[in-house]
C-alpha cells in the first residue's frame, strides 16, 4: 500500500481545519506538491479533475503516512466514502504522481 498522500483544500496544513490536524498527528509532512489538473468548485468544496493539460497543476501537500490502512478508513469516511454507503459521493481516492517542490535552500 503507497504511503503517500497528496492532500488539497481542508486537509492542508495552512487550512487550519481539525482533520488536517488529525492527519499531521497520524502522518509526516513531506512538502508542498503539485499534480496534473484542475480544482473546481463542486459546491462549497474543490474538487480536482485530471485534466488534458500537462501544464494544469493542483496545488496541495504530500504527506508519509505512518500507518496507511488506519489513516485512510477515517480520511475514506471524511470524503464520504464508507463502506456499504449507498450514495457515491464526489470523491475518489485515486493513485497520481505527485511533484514535489524543491525548497529554495537546495536551488545552487
Amino acid at each position: 500500500m503507497n504511503p503517500h498522500l497528496f492532500v488539497y483544500g481542508s486537509l492542508m496544513s495552512v487550512a487550519g481545519h481539525p482533520m488536517g490536524d488529525r492527519l499531521r498527528a497520524q502522518a509526516r509532512l513531506l512538502g508542498a506538491a503539485t499534480i496534473q489538473g484542475r480544482l473546481y468548485r463542486i459546491s462549497w468544496y474543490p474538487g480536482a479533475v485530471e485534466g488534458g493539460d500537462p501544464e494544469a497543476r493542483v496545488h496541495g501537500e504530500v504527506y508519509a503516512l505512518s500507518d496507511p490502512p488506519r489513516s485512510l478508513r477515517w480520511l475514506d469516511a471524511y470524503e464520504g466514502i464508507a463502506p456499504g454507503n449507498p450514495q457515491p459521493g464526489d470523491y475518489e481516492r485515486v493513485e497520481r504522481r505527485a511533484r514535489l517542490e524543491v525548497p529554495s535552500a537546495f536551488l545552487v
